[in-house]
């Protein structure tokens, strides 16, 4: 530690070690003394500059939960003092619940939906009110962003510059949704919000900001969302489709049998050369006598594709139905296949809305509401999991082909998300989220309540994210215009050529090589 570190923090030091109680000073003040020198061993003071002052207090506290949990992993008396993370209360403020989050995702915990939520109110009576009534609804995108950029900031826990080059865009979000009452949180306070209840930890609130942003994505209400398993697409399953034509399926499984080789040589033969010892590399020989060269041999690697993750996410929404859909789900389900013997850890995920124009709950919500202005999202997502990562297919392979098709609107930009905060948990290092879409998205009561281009900003917002991080985004469809919202994109011809662009492409993103190749 450096030599000018606070006496607080050096007297603590002795039970660092020691992972013992028993230290003279009380419990809270051990607590503190650690989070202090937990900044002192692991900030970095230069990733300060890359943030303003008003930016400053935001990023401290989750800097101070990335140090704290790496002072946790090494040392085990710091890990006792600082193991007081309790179930998130609803009184959380923002800073608080930010660092309660900050705390239990950078371990590695896991956080139901609902604990994402950055409350509406700050903690206890000592602070009092931040926001006005109904500014829930306007925090939602700020949750979206929450979950997704601190799954992806742990992968760069131990990289000061790294990790907070991957928070900056969440701690603009915070200083934009609280501007009109921006708080000041000294470093001392990022330890006092946690579960010991410090209140004096909070220091003098700082000048409004002037700067005017556009509004965040919002969502009317969630009452009527679900996210539907295994079990409840069996009771919604129909009777299988029309059968394609003979020659079509034919066709079909010929170019799957080709993928399912051309993954398996992906596999079998990737080298690697000049190695010590393996097996003799033939074209190295000569090397041995003009440069007495003794790295003359190759060895098999291990298989590439065991370390990617692929999400496969479907548009089933009204728009996809009939002999789109049909090709789309049988060129799904044989790729599928040929991923899961190849060892491909991958799946298979569908979005749509529960409602169409008619008999729409939250839209009717939304009039005996008086109908507000700005509502954001009227409508219900309807998310669907065929086949998670830990399930074999056979499981959902039947259900995805007696898919019963959505009657509903598509909002792209939610899926897109929902899609990624699952795909962020994966541990394989190169993650892919492919989308199978047919174009822009759409909710007729969103359109008229919000304006023709909500849902597509909304859906460029949540692209530009999830580009931002470690997931390489693809997507393939029939809309005309695919291409204006993803980089990496292609557009089919006709619904029978799903099979040879698909089959084509998928080697293409899982082979290191041309991971990033989409053409």
């Amino acid at each position: 530690m450096s030599g000018d570190s606070e006496p607080g923090a050096l007297q603590a030091w002795p039970a660092i070690y020691a992972g013992t109680p028993g230290a003279s000073v009380a419990h809270s003040d051990r607590a503190h003394s650690d989070a202090d020198a937990a900044w002192q061993r692991w900030h970095d003071a230069q990733t300060d500059a890359l943030f303003s002052v008003l930016e400053q207090p935001w990023y401290r506290v989750i800097e101070q939960a990335r140090v704290e949990t790496l002072a946790s992993r090494h040392l085990p008396g710091m890990a006792h003092n600082l193991a007081c993370l309790l179930p998130l209360p609803t009184a959380f403020s923002p800073a608080a619940h930010l660092y309660h989050c900050a705390r239990i995702a950078l371990a590695g915990g896991e956080l139901r939906d609902e604990q994402w939520q950055v409350p509406d109110q700050t903690a206890g009576h000592w602070l009092g009110r931040l926001l006005e009534r109904g500014r829930q609804r306007q925090l939602q995108q700020l949750s979206a962003y929450l979950s997704l950029l601190l799954l992806e900031a742990r992968l760069q826990l131990a990289d000061a510059q790294g990790f907070a080059r991957v928070i900056k865009p969440l701690v603009e979000a915070y200083v934009r949704s609280f501007a009109s009452t921006q708080q000041s949180l000294s470093l001392s306070m990022a330890a006092g919000v946690t579960a010991m209840g410090r209140e004096d930890r909070l220091s003098r609130a700082v000048e409004r900001s002037a700067a005017k942003q556009d509004g965040p994505y919002r969502i009317f209400s969630q009452t009527w969302d679900e996210v539907l398993g295994i079990r409840e697409l069996k009771a919604l399953a129909q009777q299988p489709h029309a059968c394609l034509s003979d020659e079509v399926q034919a066709q079909a499984r010929r170019l799957a049998q080709q993928l399912r080789k051309r993954l398996q040589s992906l596999q079998r033969h990737r080298w690697s050369f000049d190695q010590p010892q393996g097996m003799l590399d033939a074209r190295r020989l000569t090397s041995v006598v003009t440069s007495a060269n003794t790295a003359i041999f190759r060895q098999p690697q291990q298989a590439p594709l065991t370390d990617a993750s692929i999400s496969l996410l479907l548009d089933l929404s009204g728009s996809m139905r009939g002999l789109p859909q049909q090709m789309t789900l049988l060129a799904v389900d044989l790729a599928v296949r040929a991923l899961e013997a190849a060892g491909v850890s991958c799946e298979v995920l569908g979005y749509g809305t529960r409602y169409a124009s008619q008999e729409n709950p939250v839209f009717e919500a939304w009039q005996a509401a008086g109908q507000p202005a700005s509502p954001g999202r009227l409508n219900a997502t309807r998310y669907l999991v065929y086949k998670s990562v830990r399930q074999p297919w056979r499981a959902g392979r039947g259900l995805l082909m007696r898919q019963a098709p959505l009657a509903g609107e598509n909002i792209d930009g939610e899926a897109l998300l929902w899609a990624a905060r699952r795909l962020l948990k994966q541990p394989q290092r190169r993650k892919i989220l492919l989308v199978f879409c047919d174009g822009a998205p759409h909710d007729e009561a969103t359109t008229i309540a919000n304006g023709p281009d909500y849902l597509r900003r909304h859906l460029h917002q949540s692209i530009a994210m999830i580009e931002r991080g470690p997931i390489h985004l693809a997507a393939i469809g029939m809309g005309q215009g695919i291409a204006h919202y993803y980089r990496h994109s292609l557009r089919l011809q006709g619904p029978e050529t799903i099979f040879s662009v698909l089959f084509e492409q998928l080697p293409r993103l899982l082979d290191d090589t041309h991971g990033e190749r989409f053409a």
